[in-house]
């Protein structure tokens, strides 16, 4: 496993867990058990990649519809949009994030 990252590993109850994988000072490498949303956040303040287990992406993951480029579309995102547009991240410089609904439209 490449280090660092960030892999979701499981779903129980509703519930996504994760690990993050770090390289310690000494070189060695660690994994640590972590709410899916620290190890998110951790993962997007270091540029770290983000993988998510197959077995999850079979019982959560959804496909979106090929056609499906229509206003309810766009209002169900929305809500994503505004909750990744909320996280506190500090990003390099030069570096914008993602855009906001106004941006987007």
């Amino acid at each position: 496993m490449p280090s660092p990252c960030v892999v979701v590993t499981h779903v129980t109850d509703g519930t996504f867990h994760a690990r993050l994988y770090l390289e310690t000072g000494d070189g060695s490498e660690t994994e640590i058990d972590s709410r899916t949303s620290d190890a998110i956040a951790v993962a997007v303040r270091t540029g770290s990649t983000i993988y998510v287990d197959a077995r999850v992406l079979d019982e959560a993951g959804v496909e979106p519809d090929q056609a499906d480029d229509s206003e309810e579309s766009d209002a169900k995102l929305a809500v994503f949009r505004e909750f990744v547009n909320s996280l506190d991240v500090d990003l390099p410089p030069g570096e914008m994030g993602p855009p906001t609904e106004e941006q987007s439209s």
